[in-house]
């Protein structure tokens, strides 16, 4: 039973070790005994122990009454310690020390081999792993992985590796890491998709195939880097190099017992009935299975091998040679091998001298029941396999030896087409190196100075050119008979001629067809190297040498071009009216579509290619790719009438990239009336006017609203990009009856409905037009809607009310209902003509506006419910102010509104997931809700009351002092409930989004007389009062005027802000400006004292509009400054010159100072 480590509070009198102790491997040791103890100078005395649980934790109490220097040891059942803990000196009352058998100060975490191993034990109860059983019937796996909360792969590849590990003698984390670091590759692929049979003996054998098919390098590597990823622990590479070597023999003892390239006898049983010796044998194998059975690098390796002699090495390929050519068989092998030692038979290839039925007399001489020939068929006789045998022998060694198997042909033949036939054979058989394939005859003949007839020299050379038409020497002697000779000869026949005259001779036409072919490719072949280096017709002719002159009597009927061609006088063109035209190659190209059957294919997608022009124009100017894709969709809307005109363009390329040639009228005057699909009407002169006013920076709805044109109705849904037509069919006005929105011509029995999946009609014809779209794949089709979309839409209050369901259908299968995802199969379920128009209307606005559906669906409950010319404005505008204003939609929407509280599933991504409503966003994320919960509760359970003005700082970033302003703003007492938190939400959103505090926003608010959100003081009024505000907002801080001191100057508001306040001192300095411009300045002298003149106002004017120097003492007796030590009534006073005056350079004293003009 697990330890519940619960120590005690500090200061209790009581001292508390806890820990773990685990081994080398990470894993944990349950039940050793630990021991804590008291260590001293030179003594140590026990305070407490204990017994390690199942996952291997201790906790270990004792009395304490001082702190001491603790040291904690583990002790195996003899009490010998194990493991020791470093001294902790002066140690706290509780603490944490963890002990492992690797060593002190490093307890290493448990490898992925480990936890998996002790989560899988805990869960079999003492059941061993490898009896579970993984198939169709049982998952005992699967259960395992599951409930111990691991994945099923790795639950697997443990259970592989405990099945491989005991027979093979390996420790079962070799074979894990090597699963685990992706050895064998297919490995997890059939993990994740297991057969009926499952995990049994054949699947763990094939896993153990391919970990052995990797080299030593390869699993070497890969055990490193599961030991570097623990995925098995450090120790383990210890054992790696023994593990390596063990899977080493386990490969060679696999290639041992497995055929050696065809057949089904081991090649241990193949060598040994060979009579190679043992260390012969056992080299082979060994290096056959490093080398990944590559006979190359394996022969390599034998002939590095100094113990080898050559005369073993020869023994061996005899043998090995015999075994594959004879299939393995080892009554046949023996009986060679013994031929070839008693000299019977000189070598292998001679047994290329047998036909079939020469192999079928030697296999019922030595195996006449046929027992070492595996049975193809449950009734084959043993007549039938020796038959069938015999025939693969005889053309596999036909293969392998064609010169020997022709030289064995010629033998027996009675008769034959070549000439000096006796010869030929006595020349083949005295030269068994020579091949037909690859000798060159002429050059054998003259190295080793052969004496041929010309008959027969010429009978080789026959020979040697039809063997490549053919491997069978009854095909080969038939041509020779026929009179060809070569492949050229075969080829000039023609193939209908050749394949009529030979298809007798050699059995069936599809030889002759085969013959005919080679030939052909012979040929061309030759014909390609004899042009590609015959120096004559592509040689270098360097200039310092002399042509070669060739001879005048080849010249003399030699024709020159003129006589071949005709006259080479032509008449002058332009390029692109030449044959080497585009012109002329587009013409090329539908005739040779037109010779193989596909221009009618070509014609049906696009019929305009037979009449375009095939003129200069056409060819050099440019076509941008959408007028072409316009001018194929005009003549599919409205075909153009007999009698048909080319195509021709004209203009230079600009004009066509500004503007299209060729435009279909016709075309756009039923784009703009029909109503089918949602897409449409389309209105090309709306469609071009927009356009052409975004090209030059502006809207269509700026335009209108500048001109004054246009209901503000009008004006939004231009701003949309909703036509007239197309606004009247979204705000219910338009007069089609619904069905004909959908695409139908008649209410009852419309004609012409097709399943969209297998474009076929439906059948039952649907009775209506709303029976017609209750077939989900017609509604998909028709609203242009993928499942998801469809899904998404019965979720939209306004469309269904929440009355409309989507059931799947059901397949029958043995008398069972089975739940089908088929959309055919599916059934509506409160689906009415009603819903299906209100589902057409909001579909198309939808489109417009690019939303999502369910920030429409709010959008259309915060503007009451009604898809109207009044919420085209609503919407318009709210989209504008969520593009200048950066803030989501559906905070927005609180703005005019109440705040959304019921979430919406999206259905829209690989999963559902929940949109959380602007409530839950705000006032209920995670975070909040980790320390508010009891505050921002669900949403109708709001309480009322005051707000905790700390709640609402976490979620609003609103202060205490933005609380009282907002509610003395607007006169509304706060309380918890949905209207006061969405007036506070409104506050503070529109307050970050432009930047300023609350307050500020308040006083502007007052200052441009102009309230967001309408009069209502939770909610209420329209986006354009929101854009009226920031209309007025903006023009006011365009002035550059501070808000303060436009509250002042406007509304008489606090002076004490403002720096525009107009005091009286200013006033009597703004006067006394004046009197110094009158003509009794000279008379009268007035005086200012320095502070006086500093004030911002009059000191402007008095710089700026006069060029008299007053004479000002340095400090003079004024209101504005301390009191001096005597007032100004004439008595004498101490006077200093002011350090910053900027009137005198200097100052002189007075004695008797004047009495200041402002007193």
């Amino acid at each position: 039973m697990p330890i519940e480590l619960t120590p005690g509070a500090a200061g209790d009198g009581q001292g508390s070790v806890q820990g773990t102790f685990v081994d080398a491997d990470g894993a944990p040791i349950a039940g050793a005994r630990i021991s804590l103890l008291a260590q001293r100078v030179r003594d140590r005395s026990e305070l407490a122990s204990a017994a390690t649980d199942e996952s291997g934790g201790f906790l270990l109490t004792y009395r304490r009454t001082k702190a001491v220097n603790l040291i904690v040891q583990a002790l195996d059942a003899d009490g010998k310690v194990i493991a020791q803990s470093e001294v902790l000196f002066a140690a706290d009352a509780h603490v944490d020390i963890d002990l492992t058998t690797a060593g002190v100060g490093r307890v290493p975490a448990p490898s992925a081999h480990t936890l998996l191993s002790s989560t899988v034990a805990s869960q079999l109860l003492k059941t061993p792993l490898v009896k579970l059983k993984q198939n169709k019937d049982h998952r005992e796996l699967d259960f395992v992985a599951k409930a111990g909360g691991v994945p099923f792969a790795d639950v697997a590849r443990l259970y592989i590796a405990r099945r491989l590990a005991v027979p093979g003698k390996l420790d079962e984390r070799t074979l894990y890491g090597l699963f685990s670091r992706g050895i064998p590759a297919p490995l997890d692929t059939a993990l994740g998709q297991l057969p009926d049979a499952g995990i049994d003996d054949a699947f763990v054998a094939q896993v153990l195939t391919g970990v052995l098919a990797h080299s030593d390098a390869s699993l070497a590597q890969t055990l490193d880097a599961a030991v570097a990823a623990n995925v098995l622990p450090a120790t383990y590479a210890v054992k790696q190099k023994d593990e390596l070597a063990q899977l080493r023999a386990l490969r060679t003892q696999r290639v041992g017992a497995t055929p050696y390239i065809r057949g089904k006898t081991p090649l241990n049983d193949v060598l040994s009935a060979a009579g190679v010796e043992a260390a012969v044998s056992a080299a082979f194998t060994q290096a056959y299975a490093a080398s990944g059975k590559r006979l190359r690098t394996t022969w390599k390796l034998l002939r590095a091998d100094p113990a080898l002699t050559k005369e073993q090495l020869a023994t061996l390929n005899t043998a090995l040679n015999a075994s594959e050519l004879l299939g393995g068989n080892l009554v046949l092998v023996k009986d060679t091998l013994q031929r070839l030692a008693r000299g019977e038979l000189a070598r292998v290839q001679n047994l290329a001298l047998l036909d079939e039925a020469d192999w079928v007399a030697r296999i019922e001489r030595l195996d006449p029941q046929a027992s070492t020939i595996p049975q193809v068929l449950p009734d084959d006789t043993p007549a039938q396999r020796i038959a069938r045998f015999a025939k693969a022998l005889a053309e596999r060694f036909q293969s392998r030896y064609l010169t020997t198997t022709f030289l064995g042909s010629l033998g027996k033949a009675a008769g034959s087409a070549f000439a000096a036939r006796e010869e030929l054979v006595s020349v083949l058989a005295a030269n068994p190196r020579l091949n037909l394939r690859r000798t060159n005859i002429d050059r054998y003949v003259a190295r080793n100075n052969l004496e041929l007839s010309t008959e027969a020299l010429g009978s080789l050379k026959t020979l040697q050119r039809l063997s490549f038409l053919s491997t069978r020497y009854a095909t080969v002697e038939a041509l020779a008979g026929a009179g060809y000779h070569s492949a050229q000869a075969v080829y000039f026949s023609g193939r209908a001629p050749f394949v009529a005259q030979m298809a007798p001779l050699l059995g069936s036409q599809p030889r002759a067809e085969a013959a005919w072919l080679r030939a052909q490719a012979r040929y061309a072949s030759a014909l390609s190297a004899f042009g590609r280096y015959n120096l004559a017709l592509n040689g270098t002719t360097v200039a310092l040498m002399a042509s070669p002159v060739p001879a005048a009597d080849s010249l003399a009927n030699l024709p020159d071009l003129q006589a071949l061609f005709g006259s080479l006088d032509y008449c002058e063109c332009s390029e692109c009216r030449s044959v080497l035209s585009p012109a002329a190659y587009f013409v090329d190209l539908l005739q040779f579509l037109k010779q193989r059957g596909a221009l009618d294919a070509l014609l049906s997608r696009r019929p305009d290619l037979p009449f375009i022009a095939l003129g200069c124009d056409n060819t050099d100017v440019t076509l941008p790719y959408i007028d072409l894709v316009n001018e194929l969709l005009e003549s599919a809307i409205a075909p153009p009438a007999a009698p048909l005109t080319l195509f021709a363009t004209t203009g230079s390329s600009a004009e066509r990239r500004a503007l299209p040639q060729h435009v279909s009228q016709a075309a756009y005057d039923k784009t703009a009336v029909a109503v089918f699909p949602l897409t449409l009407p389309f209105d090309l002169s709306f469609a071009r006017t927009s356009a052409f006013l975004q090209a030059m920076g502006t809207r269509l709805d700026q335009v209108m609203r500048l001109c004054g044109s246009g209901s503000a109705a009008a004006r939004a849904a231009a701003q949309l990009g909703l036509n007239p037509a197309l606004q009247a069919l979204i705000n219910g006005t338009d007069p089609h009856p619904p069905w004909e929105r959908w695409g139908f011509e008649a209410q009852a029995n419309p004609a012409n409905v097709y399943d969209p999946k297998t474009r076929q009609p439906l059948s039952p014809a649907p009775a209506d037009w709303v029976a017609a779209l209750s077939r989900v794949p017609v509604l998909l089709g028709r609203a242009h809607l993928d499942f998801a979309q469809l899904c998404q839409l019965l979720e939209v209050a306004w469309v269904t009310g929440g009355n409309v369901t989507l059931k799947l259908g059901f397949t029958v299968q043995d008398t069972l209902n089975i739940a089908s995802c088929d959309t055919a199969l599916m059934t509506f379920e409160g689906l009415d003509a009603a819903v299906l128009d209100r589902a057409n209307r909001f579909l198309r606005l939808w489109t417009a506006t690019g939303l999502q559906m369910w920030e429409l669906d709010w959008a259309l409950e915060s503007a009451n419910g009604n898809l109207d010319d009044g919420f085209l404005v609503f919407i318009a505008d709210a989209l504008a102010l969520r593009e200048r204003l950066s803030l989501p939609l559906q905070e927005l929407l609180s703005f005019w509104g109440p705040m959304p509280t019921h979430g919406v599933n999206s259905h829209l991504g690989e999963v559902d997931t929940l949109v959380a409503s602007t409530y839950d966003r705000v006032f209920r994320s995670p975070t909040l809700l980790a320390s508010w919960s009891g505050v921002f509760v669900d949403a109708g359970a709001l309480p009322g009351g005051p707000i905790d003005s700390n709640a609402l700082k976490a979620a609003l970033g609103l202060s205490a002092d933005d609380l009282a302003a907002i509610g003395a703003a607007t006169g509304v007492t706060l309380e918890l409930s949905l209207d006061g938190l969405n007036l506070l939400l409104r506050h503070a959103r529109l307050a970050a989004a432009l930047s300023l505090t609350v307050p500020d926003l308040l006083l502007w608010m007052t200052v441009c007389d102009a309230l967001p959100a309408g009069s209502a003081a939770a909610f209420g009024g329209t986006p354009a009062d929101t854009a009226e505000f920031l209309r007025r907002l903006a023009f006011l801080q365009g002035t550059g005027i501070k808000l303060a001191d436009l509250d002042y100057l406007l509304r008489n508001g606090s002076a004490t802000r403002s720096e525009m306040t107009f005091t009286t001192a200013e006033a009597t300095a703004v006067l006394q400006v004046i009197a110094m411009r009158s003509p009794s300045w000279r008379r009268r002298t007035p005086l200012l004292c320095k502070p006086c003149l500093s004030a911002p106002w009059p000191r402007r004017l008095v710089s700026a509009q006069t060029s008299w120097r007053p004479r000002l003492p340095a400090r003079a007796s004024c209101h504005c400054l301390p009191p001096p030590s005597r007032n100004c009534s004439g008595k004498p006073m101490a006077w200093t010159r002011h350090p910053s005056s900027r009137w005198w350079t200097g100052s002189p004293a007075w004695r008797r100072p004047p009495r200041c003009s402002m007193h």
